[in-house]
């Protein structure tokens, strides 16, 4: 989605309410750490359907001279890296001469294969050799970036990266690999920058995406953050390209698809629990992941927490059991699997967040509603998304805690642990009560994008885009205090949500008050230094004031 809004001047909103990647309403580093193709530094996320990007992105930097030899890049396709390795020496080794092509094409594909095979340094001294025979192969050029970076050679890193965007500048590779080694040296502005220019190039760059949905998970920019996992599953990594990614872990390309396959729904489910509040979805993702890696620690301490917030503890202690037993020294699921027998340890282990082990107070702020999954208020007597009664905690007995829910109500016995449409609903219902009041917003049909950003307030009250949104719908009719209430309740939810800073200063701006919008602007980017919007604003107001 890429909307950009023209309002009157007087309020400007193109340059306030939802910030996206290039323009402030086009939905949206790689993840560090990451279980799967996070091994080592950046590594690469992800898996969907094979698309032509993918296949381009391969052709631009292997087929041409890693193919010469067709046998040998059928087995580098199926990952039978060590048979690929005894072939390519066999013919290296043989007494035929090669042809000078001949020797390029084996001189990469055994630094691929030894890429993949964990010998970086190895890998480097081969792709020097196929260097030597054709300085101007992008291939080569890209490979000795990334190989030299492995081996922490940066100025040689740098180096051959600029001679790849200057042979080639349309090549987004050139830019992702750029990207990478300014994240290396800490340089995160940069890194973004060379991003967006990857992305110019390729849109359903995978690797790209990565990055992005990284850096605004960081920054703690959750909807962006969903958005591009969103289109992460669209798209295949390249794992032979991927810098810092090798085959070690994985028996073949098809375990590692799913493994990184199971670690985008783990993310995804994650981001539906502790950010947006809708468990059931998480759940929904929880399964999908642990359905493709039944070994991945943090997607049971997921369901166990589920399940642990609707009562289903015995459920929730079998699933942090499961977890210790598969690791020992995973500090969650030792610590809680068996203290479900005390509701404060239950609380805590409901609200922490598995990534940061930082508490989110997802139950002590919200009633879920045990048919749909939906947040409500404390005290909401019935769900204000399905209409069915929600029992109090206080209604639930003592036996709950063996895991036997006796509800002292009329209420019947939810089915809390299958699939839950009506949560599916709640997020698609979100999804499109965003695009509708933006493209309202977009037409001046002011009454029907209030409409619609209250609309996803009730869906996702926790989520301070709803409130940002619905600010900048009463800033664009000009009623400034109705704005400033909404962007101030933003903030409220989220104290690191820079975009609703940004909205503040931006009305203070319009009604004269110009140290307040400073104030706003250099709190946006204490959070976000790469905030370009708020960094040109805040410039803009310092040089009228000289």
């Amino acid at each position: 989605m890429a909307i950009m809004l023209n309002i009157e001047d007087k309020c400007d909103y193109k340059n306030t309410g939802r910030r996206g990647f290039e323009c402030r309403f086009k939905r949206g580093y790689i993840k560090a750490a990451f279980t799967v193709l996070f091994l080592c530094f950046f590594a690469l996320l992800f898996f969907g359907s094979v698309s032509d990007a993918a296949a381009k992105d391969f052709f631009l930097l292997n087929a041409k001279e890693a193919s010469k030899f067709p046998e040998i890049k059928k087995m580098i396709d199926n990952w039978r890296y060590s048979d690929a390795f005894l072939a390519i020496t066999e013919k290296l080794n043989s007494k035929r001469e090669l042809s000078e092509s001949e020797k390029l094409s084996l001189y990469i594909s055994l630094s691929i294969v030894l890429k993949m095979l964990a010998k970086p340094a190895d890998a480097l001294m081969n792709i020097k050799r196929a260097h030597q025979i054709d300085s101007s192969s992008e291939i080569c050029l890209y490979y000795l970036s990334l190989l030299s970076l492995s081996t922490a050679d940066i100025a040689a890193a740098s180096s051959c990266a600029v001679l790849l965007k200057e042979k080639t500048p349309e090549n987004p590779w050139g830019y992702l690999i750029s990207a990478t080694i300014f994240a290396y040296e800490g340089r995160a502005k940069k890194a973004f920058d060379e991003i967006k220019n990857s992305l110019k190039y390729e849109r359903d760059f995978f690797e790209a995406r990565a990055f992005l949905f990284s850096y605004y998970k960081k920054r703690k920019k959750y909807e962006s953050a969903r958005d591009e996992l969103k289109k992460l599953m669209k798209l295949t990594p390249n794992f032979e390209l991927a810098p810092f990614f090798n085959s070690l872990d994985f028996g073949d390309r098809k375990s590692a698809e799913a493994a990184v396959r199971s670690e985008l729904f783990y993310e995804y489910g994650n981001l539906m629990y502790n950010y947006f509040k809708n468990p059931k979805s998480a759940l929904k993702y929880y399964k999908q992941s642990e359905k493709l890696n039944a070994s991945h620690v943090k997607t049971k301490i997921g369901m166990a927490q589920y399940y642990a917030l609707f009562r289903q503890y015995e459920t929730a202690a079998a699933l942090l059991a499961e977890a210790v037993r598969l690791s020992p020294e995973d500090k969650i699921a030792s610590q809680y699997y068996d203290k479900f027998d005390n509701r404060e340890s239950v609380e805590t282990f409901i609200n922490l967040n598995i990534n940061t082990l930082k508490v989110v107070a997802i139950s002590t702020k919200f009633t879920f509603c045990p048919g749909c999954g939906m947040a409500n208020k404390l005290k909401a007597k019935k769900c204000s998304n399905c209409r069915k009664i929600i029992p109090a905690y206080d209604e639930i007995s003592k036996e709950a805690v063996t895991g036997v829910e006796n509800v002292q109500t009329s209420v019947s016995k939810p089915a809390a642990v299958e699939e839950f449409s009506q949560s599916d609903e709640i997020e698609q219902k979100y999804d499109d009560c965003l695009e509708a009041g933006i493209k309202n917003l977009e037409q001046k049909q002011y009454e029907e994008a209030e409409s619609n950003f209250k609309e996803m307030i009730l869906l996702m009250p926790d989520s301070p885009e709803g409130y940002n949104m619905l600010g900048a719908t009463y800033l664009a009719t000009g009623d400034y205090a109705v704005a400033i209430s909404n962007f101030k309740r933003a903030i409220a939810l989220n104290s690191d949500f820079a975009e609703g800073y940004f909205s503040l200063g931006k009305t203070y701006e319009l009604t004269s008050k110009p140290e307040k919008a400073v104030e706003m602007y250099e709190k946006a980017l204490k959070i976000d230094s790469e905030y370009e919007e708020a960094a040109d604003a805040l410039k803009k107001i310092k040089r009228g004031n000289k």
